[in-house]
C-alpha cells in the first residue's frame, strides 16, 4: 500500500522532531540576539521577524476537522502528502532564517570585537 519504508506515523514523528530541533536553535539564537544587541535598530526588526512565526503547540489528541471529515483513506493520505509537502516547505524557510540568523549573530558578534578593539586602542592612547 505504502511506496516508503517508513510507516506515516515515524515519518510524522521525524518531522516533528525536526521542528523541535530549529525551534530550539532559534530559540538559542534569539537568546544570543537578546543579549548581544540591547540597542541595536536593525536587530528589533530581525527579533520581530522571528518571533512572528512561531505557533504555540497544539493537544497531541487527534480531531476531526471540517477539512478531513468527509475525506475516506486515499482522501485523508493525499491531505497529509499535502501537509507534509507544505510542512518540507515551512521548515525550508525556517532552515533558511536560522542560517541567516546565525550569520548574523556571526558578524555582529565581529563588528562588536572589532570596536572594543577600536575603543580599546583609544583608551589606552589618551
Amino acid at each position: 500500500m505504502f511506496s516508503r519504508t517508513h510507516s506515516p506515523e515515524a515519518e510524522r514523528n521525524r518531522r516533528r522532531d525536526l521542528v523541535a530541533g530549529l525551534r530550539s536553535r532559534r530559540e538559542g539564537m534569539l537568546g544570543s540576539l537578546r543579549r548581544g544587541s540591547a540597542g541595536g535598530g536593525g536587530a528589533d526588526a530581525a527579533r520581530a521577524a522571528l518571533l512572528s512565526g512561531g505557533a504555540a503547540p497544539s493537544s497531541s489528541a487527534p480531531r476531526e476537522t471540517a477539512a478531513t471529515a468527509g475525506l475516506d483513506t486515499h482522501g485523508l493520505l493525499n491531505l497529509q502528502r499535502q501537509t507534509m509537502a507544505r510542512q518540507d516547505v515551512e521548515l525550508e524557510g525556517l532552515e533558511r532564517t536560522v542560517a541567516s540568523t546565525k550569520v548574523k549573530e556571526g558578524m555582529r558578534k565581529c563588528e562588536n570585537e572589532n570596536e572594543n578593539e577600536i575603543w580599546g586602542c583609544r583608551m589606552d592612547g589618551w
